[in-house]
């Protein structure tokens, strides 16, 4: 599963190992061979062999490289749907 995402959009991890489980800011897309340089002007490369492109996303002031397959967006009101899980919580 691959989805469209423009820098600032809201994702949910659901693959790898950091991150996982948590709400994250997309922060740029790599192809291989391209590199990132993040607010402190420190440059990143991605060179992955088996991975063709990636989502560099950020959570609590560091960032990492996902693959898409591993990104669900957040888009919408989730008003409704949080207003339901917290009343069947209770």
């Amino acid at each position: 599963m691959s989805h469209q995402f423009k820098v600032g959009d809201p994702a949910l991890v659901v693959g790898g190992v950091l991150f996982l489980g948590r709400q994250v800011t997309v922060l740029a897309h790599l192809k291989a061979g391209e590199s990132w340089t993040n607010s402190k002007g420190i440059a990143f490369q991605f060179a992955p062999e088996d991975w063709k492109s990636c989502w560099v996303v950020g959570c609590d002031k560091s960032a990492t490289f996902k693959r898409p397959e591993w990104l669900i967006p957040l888009r919408g009101d989730f008003t409704r749907e949080q207003k339901r899980v917290r009343e069947l919580t209770s």
